[in-house]
């Protein structure tokens, strides 16, 4: 939709056409916003197959580790596809805005939605981050992670100890 200022105060808006008529920054943008959505189911998805609570993939911690990574990496190209419209679309802005040949009516300022895109793609970009970053490195000994500790969550409880044989007679010893 393109809004312009007439003279007497009003603002006239014209809305597009047809889908094809936009311009390619924008058709563009849409594209990769679309694909950024997509992206994000994905990566949701995805890191919560690779959640230890979850028996995707069973009981193998490789193979978890590797879900979350992968999780972690969808989050940040989701972040790198909602980054680039929104980039693209303030230089745009403040590109028209210093420009002396664009009419003063077609003059815009960024606006919330730019703030809150750049905020979106670095949430996005961090937790990805966080997410690929957390995930257990594969070491030649085997999974190791934190504190090695010995588990007591799968051990049987020991036995009491037997009893023992007397070996003094403290006993007064029975008369046949």
């Amino acid at each position: 939709m393109n809004c312009i200022y007439q003279t007497t105060g009003h603002m006239q808006c014209k809305t597009y056409d047809s889908m094809l008529a936009l311009p390619p920054d924008i058709q563009a943008a849409r594209a990769l916003m679309c694909i950024a959505i997509f992206l994000g189911w994905l990566s949701c998805t995805v890191s919560c197959c690779g959640m230890k609570c979850t028996t995707c993939a069973g009981d193998d911690r490789h193979a978890k580790a590797g879900i979350a990574l992968s999780g972690g990496v969808l989050f940040i190209l989701t972040g790198l596809c909602v980054l680039v419209p929104v980039s693209w679309t303030a230089n745009t802005v403040v590109q028209d805005f210093y420009n002396p040949n664009v009419p003063l009516q077609h003059k815009r300022e960024l606006g919330q939605a730019i703030y809150l895109g750049w905020a979106a793609a670095v949430i996005l970009m961090i937790s990805g981050a966080v997410l690929s970053s957390t995930c257990p490195h594969i070491e030649r000994g085997g999974y190791r992670r934190g504190y090695i500790g010995r588990s007591f969550a799968n051990t049987r409880p020991s036995a009491p100890d037997p009893p023992k044989p007397i070996t003094t007679s403290t006993l007064p010893l029975k008369d046949p």
